[in-house]
């Protein structure tokens, strides 16, 4: 990694603690530059605008939260259930870290930007998830009847909400406790006999570490 790599990628990791830490709104770029330790002007050379850079801190992000679930979902010495949750945690860890406050200033202050974290997040899990459902079947996990198409709808209409500000806000629920009620409970539906043996004795073990 050059130098001008390395000062990128802190600058990237500095100034997206700080945008989930206080919200976009309240961040400045002479916040950034001080926490950092360097002048504005070093700043400006690597991103033109905060905008621009908190697009390309939250994307880093999302990008690596996506390599992660396809490493998973591809892993072939990993078992369907095993995978599943393991796609739930890293879920969860993303999500987590998004906090209600921190998304609605994005979607308020930064609105084309959260059209594209839409797109991004749909497009990512629908062709991982596709991928973790394909090998289910194949391995005898999930029901050879068991429709994707539909599944894929639900599924990704729920994690929305999961995410939406306002139902956050309205909800006793916290993020993390819908996502793992939404896995366990659209999953277990999909599951042959076989399937749901070897997930709750997955859960079981996730539950006892």
């Amino acid at each position: 990694m050059t130098k001008k790599d390395e000062t990128r990628s802190n600058i990237l990791d500095k100034a997206r603690k700080l945008f989930l830490a206080r919200g976009f709104s309240k961040v400045t770029t002479d916040d950034i530059a001080r926490s950092i330790g360097v002048s504005k002007k070093t700043l400006y050379k690597h991103f033109d605008s905060k905008e621009e850079l908190l697009e390309a801190s939250l994307f880093q992000m999302l990008g690596d939260t996506g390599l992660r679930i396809e490493k998973t979902v591809n892993d072939e010495s990993t078992l369907f259930p095993e995978k599943l949750f393991s796609v739930r945690k890293i879920v969860l860890e993303t999500v987590t870290s998004l906090k209600p406050e921190f998304l609605r200033d994005v979607r308020k202050n930064a609105r084309s930007l959260w059209q594209k974290i839409e797109v991004f997040r749909r497009e990512k899990l629908s062709a991982n998830i596709s991928t973790l459902i394909k090998t289910g079947k194949s391995r005898g996990y999930i029901r050879n009847d068991f429709n994707e198409g539909i599944f894929l709808v639900i599924f990704l209409n729920l994690v929305d909400g999961t995410i939406n500000p306002d139902s956050l806000s309205e909800s006793s629920y916290s993020a993390a406790e819908l996502l793992r009620g939404i896995f366990e409970l659209v999953f277990v539906g999909a599951l042959t006999e076989k399937g749901r043996k070897v997930f709750h004795a997955a859960r079981n073990s996730e539950v006892e570490k």
